[in-house]
């Protein structure tokens, strides 16, 4: 019988059960009797419920892991009977039968490793046999078999398990009912009550500390091994040993919701030989080294050493060089070591771990390893370029990595890191020190923790964290779906191959991790699973840092004017500036007292080639430069608050700039770049407020200034005047563009409230055109996008993003779904490669169209903002900058080109 079969089994046990409720209805109270006495001391596992059909539906109904679970075809069965034996067993008129009785399901070893459940219930003083027998009778519709043996009757339950007959076998004892598809068990369970499972040594100390009114799980270790060995296969016959001698018993509460589930109690040890066994006093510690590990880890453990001895060394795994390195490094060690796996594309990499110690002495451990390797150059004749490697992913950033003959040091303090690797390199960040194997294993923790990027910033790893005790003696962690490469060591080809073809469904168990600490001279352990309804898939980002909040403008490209680099201004939600460098770090962080709005822009404001980051709030204009600090007389106030963003022109490219910024008091205001009011400008006031920037256009040697209320459309020249009048009253939609259409008879080209194509020309002359009917939320834009000199109208409504040509024809229509569309941007990559940018509010999505509504390949991306798109340098490619919704900003690589769609 295999394993998958036990739910028909418990099936029939439990339908069988429910006919009792016919002769309690008078709530009659229950002999008192342990459903434990007769459970033998040889099972392997034991579940207990006070509630057998609540257990059964906060696992069917409570629970999303289950409900994802029916997508496995491997467990189909299994899932659909779960779900049918819940549905019966708490129909109304069974489920009082359940009300005040403790049901234990035990699981006993067979042969072929197969698993045999044993059911015991307490069940009240008036049941009789031949009642039962009558009502199951009735209820199976067909003959019910009874035999008698051992002075026993049993009553005998056919059932079909892969259409093979087969029987499970009810009978009563001194108030229990007790059922199994093994006789044998029965008699065993019955006729042995001095081999029951509270003979096994701890296992009553666990019971009396396991909580009153939970349901619970019980684990024997030393029965096991024929369980363990079925997954192992011949990789790894040692594992299943060791299970067996982890320690004697453990106890967990059981937690069901929807977001996983949690088990908590006591491990008890009372073999001296048990790995366990000298934790039950061991001390315990909040447990700080997540704070330094990276968030894409897959799998890590931690380990609390407070008192670090050499009598307590082990030599077993290493030479003497490294032995004697560690002895000296002693006083300077903290008192935490960890073993991490990080999310390497290198299948290899991914089975070697980095370990990170925490250190008392960061200085005196770092001078210590840099004598030690440089007498060891010495006598080998090798220079310090062979000794030492620097990571430099910036030009501000060196951090020495050292190349040791030192392999496996934590091995030595603590023994079971014994397969640590070979972790011969060696550096250093804050106050620790990592090891591992290469060059790039040790400085990916470098440089996610110069970007912040680690667990401990990491929102759903916090989340997590969140069901685990705040201290511990040990803590383990891992991504499900990232340690299949990891288990690949240890379980056999078939479970493996299991686990792969289900990987979405393990990427919806997002953590599973397990802590202990001592307590009450037992262990207290805490397993946890954490599950999610949406698989988060892998960024495919370059590097993401991490900001205080998320980001709440458009990224900004920036100059360096000392190396021509370029750098990426952000602000957050908490008013914070960053400047932010190609490699992602935070080069500074400058608060500021108002939300910016609108663009950012760079000026050389002292005419020397150096540049300053301009944009304006409400109520200021603020002017920075490269290193964060305020360039003379900024921030300026402005004359009256702002309702449009900053726009800024530089007329005939000369760095005289002319900002203009529209008021409360309805005026457009001109100021120069020191923050002045220019001279020549007469404030223009306009009907309504101006909630939009300007736009400037020069045509045929003519300047336009160009404003949009809600009810007009102004054209104005360099002075404040009004320069043009259109002959029809023109009203702009508020979230259309303004753009030049060029041209034999050039115009100003933007959309009506209704959707309606609106052409200005320069004799005052208005053309409108309709092409179809929009909601007032539309945006618009005309841009061309394919290239070929004739501007397109581009407009977004109601989650659809629709193209038409000049000639009001279709091009396409690509329906997003969600209504909270933002853009479109235009991006243009080269004459003919030009694309569309849309976010998508709702699903924090975003895309890159073509011209024929085809995403480019590799999206949408994950993103949380607008998002800007440009070059590091000239060599770099491409980069896509974002802010995400976890605070961090994105920057995605990408390959844009002809052909490039999906």
């Amino acid at each position: 019988m295999r394993r998958k079969g036990l739910i028909i089994i418990l099936f029939v046990l439990l339908a069988g059960l429910s006919v009792l409720i016919l002769f309690i209805q008078k709530g009659k109270r229950n002999i008192i009797s342990d459903p434990y006495d007769v459970v033998p001391s040889d099972a392997c596992f034991l579940v207990e419920s006070i509630d057998l059909p609540g257990f059964f539906n906060s696992i069917t109904e409570g629970n999303g892991l289950f409900t994802e679970m029916n997508s496995v075809k491997e467990l189909t069965r299994l899932t659909d009977e779960i779900k049918y034996l819940s549905e019966f067993i708490s129909r109304t008129e069974f489920s009082r039968v359940f009300e005040n009785a403790r049901s234990v399901i035990s699981f006993h070893q067979g042969r072929e490793a197969e698993l045999i459940p044993l059911l015991s219930m307490n069940v009240a003083p008036q049941i009789n046999y031949r009642q039962v027998h009558d009502i199951l009778k009735q209820m199976i519709s067909n003959e019910l078999p009874e035999i008698k043996k051992w002075g026993l009757k049993f009553l005998c339950l056919p059932y079909k398990y892969s259409n093979r007959p087969d029987t499970v076998f009810l009978t009563f004892n001194d108030g229990l009912l007790i059922s199994s598809p093994s006789i044998d068990l029965i008699a065993r369970a019955i006729f042995t009550p001095d081999k029951n499972i509270r003979s096994v040594p701890g296992f009553t100390r666990i019971m009396s500390a396991a909580g009153r009114n939970e349901d619970k799980l019980y684990l024997v270790f030393k029965n096991v091994f024929d369980i363990i060995k079925s997954f192992t296969g011949t990789k790894s016959p040692a594992l299943a040993e060791l299970a067996t001698k982890l320690a004697g018993s453990a106890e967990g509460d059981v937690y069901i919701n929807e977001n996983g589930i949690i088990l908590s109690g006591y491990t008890e040890s009372v073999d001296s030989t048990d790995f366990l066994y000298k934790y039950k006093n061991h001390p315990s510690a909040k447990l700080t080294t997540y704070e330094v590990i990276p968030s894409d880890i897959v799998l890590f453990e931690t380990i609390y050493l407070p008192q670090l001895s050499p009598n307590n060394f082990s030599k077993e795994n290493v030479d003497d060089s490294t032995y004697s390195l560690a002895v000296r490094l002693t006083p300077f060690m903290g008192d935490e070591i960890s073993r991490a796996y990080l999310d390497f594309k290198n299948e290899k990499d991914r089975l070697t771990p980095v370990m990170i110690f925490k250190l008392k002495n960061r200085d005196m451990t770092e001078q210590i390893i840099s004598r030690k390797i440089k007498l060891w150059g010495r006598r080998r004749k090798m220079g310090e370029q062979g000794m030492i490697r620097y990571f430099m992913p910036d030009e501000q950033t060196q951090i020495p990595v050292y190349i040791t003959p030192y392999k496996n040091i934590a091995s030595v303090y603590y023994r079971g890191f014994k397969r640590a690797s070979d972790d011969s390199y060696i550096t250093f960040y804050d106050n620790y020190m990592i090891t591992g194997s290469s060059y790039d294993n040790v400085t990916s923790v470098l440089y996610d923790n110069m970007l912040n990027n680690t667990l401990a910033n990491n929102v759903s790893y916090r989340d997590f964290e969140s069901t685990m005790p705040s201290i511990g003696c040990y803590s383990f962690y891992c991504i499900p779906s990232g340690i299949i490469t990891y288990l690949s060591q240890w379980l056999d080809d078939d479970v493996i191959d299991a686990l792969s073809s289900n990987k979405i469904l393990l990427k919806k168990i997002q953590a599973a991790g397990y802590q202990f600490t001592a307590s009450n001279d037992m262990i207290y352990n805490t397993l946890s699973i954490k599950f999610g309804e949406e698989v988060r898939e892998e960024s495919g980002t370059e590097w993401e840092t991490l900001l205080d909040t998320a980001a709440c403008i458009k990224p900004f490209f920036f100059t360096n004017h000392n190396t021509g680099a370029k750098e990426i201004f952000i602000q957050d939600y908490k008013n914070n500036t960053y400047l932010v460098n190609a490699a992602g770090r935070v080069l500074w962080k400058v608060p500021l007292n108002e939300r910016i709005l609108g663009d950012v822009y760079m000026i050389d404001f002292y005419g020397n080639g150096k540049y300053q980051i301009l944009f304006s709030g409400k109520n200021y204009l603020h002017l920075l430069d490269r290193n964060g600090n305020y360039v003379e007389r900024y921030p300026v106030k402005l004359r009256s608050p702002a309702t449009a963003p900053l726009a800024l022109f530089d007329y005939d490219n000369n760095k005289v700039y002319r900002l203009f910024i529209p008021g409360e008091d309805r005026l457009i205001y001109a100021y120069d770049k020191e923050g002045g009011a220019v001279k020549g400008w007469k404030p223009f006031r306009t009907n309504t407020l101006v909630t939009t920037e300007l736009r400037f256009f020069r045509v045929s040697g003519k300047d336009y200034l160009v404003a949009a209320d809600n009810n007009s459309v102004y054209f104005l020249d360099r002075t404040g005047n009004v320069r043009l009048k259109p002959k029809e009253a023109v009203v702009r939609a508020h979230g259309s563009e303004i753009r030049l259409a060029p041209g034999r008879n050039p115009g100003i080209v933007f959309s009506s409230p209704e959707g309606v194509i609106q052409r200005v020309s320069f004799d005052g002359s208005v053309n409108k055109t309709e092409i179809r009917k929009f909601s007032s939320d539309h945006s618009f834009d005309f841009f061309d996008v394919d290239g070929d000199g004739f501007g397109e109208y581009i407009f977004i409504d109601s989650g659809i993003l629709y193209l038409y040509k000049i000639d009001r024809s279709e091009i396409f229509s690509r329906d997003f779904g969600p209504d909270k569309l933002e853009g479109p941007i235009n991006f243009i990559f080269s004459a003919l490669d030009r694309k569309i940018g849309i976010f998508d509010d709702s699903k924090k999505l975003i895309y890159l169209i073509d011209k024929n509504g085809d995403a480019l390949k590799g999206f949408p991306l994950r993103g949380a903002s607008l998002f800007s798109i440009g070059k590091f340098s000239e060599a770099s490619g491409y980069h896509l900058i974002v802010g995400g919704s976890d605070s961090f900003l994105y920057n995605y690589r990408i390959e844009s080109g002809l052909n490039q769609t999906e």
